[in-house]
């Protein structure tokens, strides 16, 4: 299999990044989530709320996608600072993170949450946190920190609805060391 690259998203990457996050979604959370729910899931009401992320300033918000043989295969979105209200000063949050099904478990996940890290290291950024359904056992299984030391709090959201099930957000990933490190608590 030929190397996935990573590189900032461009305008260009919406429709991908939206067919990305709905295909994911869909596979993710089929047995967790409502069928009506994920069938319900627009890719171009997807594809708005992107651009519009993605129009903004770049301070704020930064979206990374993974590329195979230059085809978008995932995105990793920052919110810089964490939308946490009890995240700690220096605490950046990844809000979104999704792989196309074909490339569950072929390194792009991993390789964009490295990125992101290379991104943030050497600002002020010291940790980065994600939330994770509890029941999506393969996110918990490849997500830093997430399993037995996680916080519940109603996060997930789509379409501007809270989805009716708690997230687990993950121990503080350490932006200053490599590799990963998760920071107890």
């Amino acid at each position: 299999m030929a190397a996935i690259a990573i590189r900032k998203a461009r305008a260009a990457d919406v429709a991908g990044i939206a067919e990305i996050h709905i295909a994911s979604w869909r596979s993710a959370y089929r047995g967790i989530l409502s069928d009506a729910l994920l069938d319900s899931l627009s890719i171009s009401e997807r594809e708005e709320s992107w651009q519009a992320l993605m129009s903004g300033d770049g301070q704020s918000w930064l979206t990374l996608v993974a590329e195979y043989e230059g085809a978008v295969t995932g995105s990793c979105s920052l919110s810089l600072p964490s939308r946490d209200a009890d995240a700690g000063e220096g605490t950046a949050e990844i809000p979104a993170l999704y792989v196309a099904p074909l490339f569950f478990r072929r390194g792009a996940g991993s390789a964009m949450i490295e990125a992101a890290v290379d991104q943030l290291r050497g600002q002020s950024w010291r940790h980065m946190t994600l939330w994770v359904l509890p029941e999506n056992e393969r996110a918990l299984s490849f997500t830093p920190g997430t399993a037995s030391r996680s916080r519940a709090a109603s996060k997930a959201r789509t379409n501007g609805a809270t989805c009716p099930t708690d997230s687990s957000r993950s121990q503080p990933i350490s932006i200053s060391r490599k590799p990963l490190e998760t920071v107890p608590t």
